[in-house]
């Protein structure tokens, strides 16, 4: 016999039943004398060495990779080298350690602290889809050791289909690599986990296959935020196609009307209502634009942390709860805009003040695209006035106080949405006057036009005053413009509806009046209601 450093040697008869077996490790806690030799053999190698062995001539040798053990109840990859003399076999088997060095070693301290700090593993596979090498930070991956994973079928334990597995395995054989596939496979846990692996194929001197070495990283993490973006991007899609159905639908309703030429005042308030509908359109679109934006820099931010290591829990969650918050703000737009025009069938209390902030609020839009300033006080006589609200145009909304709970609160009698639509309609006004102003040269292009609210009660009644910096009022029509279809517009920009609407609201559904006043730079908008409770906090 030749002389080698072996794990076991094993003797068999012609037949391959083994008749004397020699361990040179106290691994070895079994002794398959008088089994078949394929019973030590994995499954996939049994028929393939058996051939070998018996195609061999009297004093013929070979050499030859199988996995077989089991030692300690774990497979290994060996060695083999078989001689036949006088019709019986001597195989000597070793640890693949001592492979060609186009196989892994365990031992390979290079590899191993190469995968530490890429954050991944090395692996080697079998021809079969076998694994036979694994860096020691397999169990970090997959939850088995490495010699508990040797042995172990890609195709029937790893993966969740066959199929799948077969056309990368075919794709590898074919392209002779892959490059950043990404896979998913079983944890010994029971979770499936996502990982991208880079792999090369080899073959032998012949060009058949004969395994795959590659690299494999975790990105179950990377995946699991791309389904959460992908689940935030369909609300996205679904607020916004519940939005044109809205649109859709107020567009026909709106020619029903014009169609049927109804002149009763019920039908003129409802089309005025209708009217503001292309320009709250407009400014919700706006309002959006910016929150899309962001969110598409958070997934793009993403994507770059995850490629520069830097995607950690924290900035996940980081990224997630700002994600998230742009989403609610879209939300919350489209819920005012949606309940403004909700039917009110009675009369309720409400605060004005709450009301006035969300019609602020869903205008802003409008007011960025015009480039004005907003801003909303209280002023109760006692002490100095309330900043509620301020919007600087390019800069956003800044709450003083939490809109839903002022630290006044005047309540009102009424229908709240017609008391919004009044509030639109006088806004709406005052940003027609302010760009028109710009227009005829009297506020500068790069200057904001302003537009300032100011809220207070006397006696029994409660005050909203809207002052703007546009082109003013004539005397001589201060009194007509409340008339109806009466407007100062040019042809074609105007249908007199507004503020005709306004009036007969503020009259016979809020029990109170309007009146418009001149101002030195503007015009001055004032709207007085009966108030039923006012509350001054501290």
């Amino acid at each position: 016999m030749l002389r080698i450093k072996s794990l076991f040697t094993v003797k068999t008869t012609s037949d391959l039943l083994i008749s004397e077996f020699n361990a040179n490790n106290n691994d070895f806690s079994w002794n398959p004398k008088g089994e078949h030799l394929k019973d030590i053999l994995h499954p996939d190698y049994k028929k393939e060495v058996c051939r070998m062995l018996t195609a061999l001539g009297n004093g013929e040798s070979i050499s030859f990779h199988v996995i077989a053990g089991r030692v300690k109840g774990r497979y290994l990859f060996l060695l083999g080298r078989a001689i036949r003399k006088d019709g019986a076999f001597n195989i000597y088997f070793r640890k693949h350690g001592d492979l060609s060095s186009d196989c892994f070693s365990g031992n390979d301290t290079v590899i191993k602290e190469a995968a530490d700090r890429l954050l991944g593993i090395f692996y080697r596979s079998d021809k079969f889809g076998n694994f036979i090498y694994f860096t020691e930070n397999s169990i970090d991956l997959l939850g088995y050791t490495p010699e508990e994973l040797v042995g172990g079928s890609l195709r029937s334990q790893f993966f969740l289909s066959e199929d799948k597995y077969d056309r990368l395995k075919n794709k590898v054989i074919e392209q002779g690599c892959l490059k950043g596939a990404e896979i998913s496979l079983k944890h010994k846990n029971g979770q499936i986990i996502w990982l991208k692996v880079d792999n090369i194929a080899f073959y032998d001197e012949n060009g058949v296959y004969t395994g795959t070495a590659g690299y494999v990283q975790d990105i179950t993490q990377y995946r699991n935020t791309e389904e959460e973006l992908r689940h935030t991007r369909h609300l996205l899609e679904l607020k916004q196609k519940e939005l044109d159905s809205v649109n859709i639908s107020m567009k026909y309703r709106v020619q029903s009307q014009v169609k049927k030429g109804r002149k009763e005042e019920e039908a003129i308030l409802y089309h005025s209502r209708l009217a503001e509908m292309g320009e709250m359109v407009s400014s919700i679109a706006h309002q959006w634009r910016q929150p899309l934006s962001a969110l598409t820099f958070i997934i793009e931010d993403i994507r770059d942390a995850y490629h520069f290591g830097e995607l950690d829990i924290k900035y996940l969650d980081d990224a997630i709860d700002e994600s998230m918050s742009y989403v609610r703000f879209m939300s919350e737009t489209m819920d005012d805009f949606r309940n403004f025009f909700r039917p009110e069938p009675d009369k309720e209390h409400f605060n004005m003040i709450e009301k006035l902030i969300d019609v602020v609020k869903m205008q802003y839009g409008r007011f960025e695209v015009a480039a004005v300033n907003v801003n909303i006080v209280c002023n109760m006589g006692e002490g100095e006035p309330e900043n509620l609200l301020n919007i600087e145009y390019g800069r956003g909304i800044s709450f003083f106080t939490n809109p839903v709970e002022t630290a006044t609160d005047i309540v009102v009698y009424g229908y709240p949405n017609l008391f919004k639509q009044v509030m639109i309609n006088v806004l709406n006004n005052a940003i027609d006057a302010v760009t028109e102003a710009r227009e005829k040269g009297l506020v500068g292009v790069l200057e904001p036009g302003l537009i300032s609210i100011e809220v207070w009660t006397k006696a029994t009644k409660a005050f909203v005053q809207i002052n703007d910096n546009g082109v003013g009022l004539d005397s001589a029509v201060i009194d007509k413009i409340f008339e109806a279809e009466y407007t100062t517009k040019p042809k074609n920009k105007g249908t007199g509806i507004g503020l005709h609407m306004a009036k007969s609201i503020v009259e016979k559904s809020l029990g109170g009046r309007i009146r418009a006043n001149k101002r030195d730079r503007g015009a001055s908008f004032t709207i007085e209601v009966p108030v039923v409770s006012v509350s001054i906090g501290t």
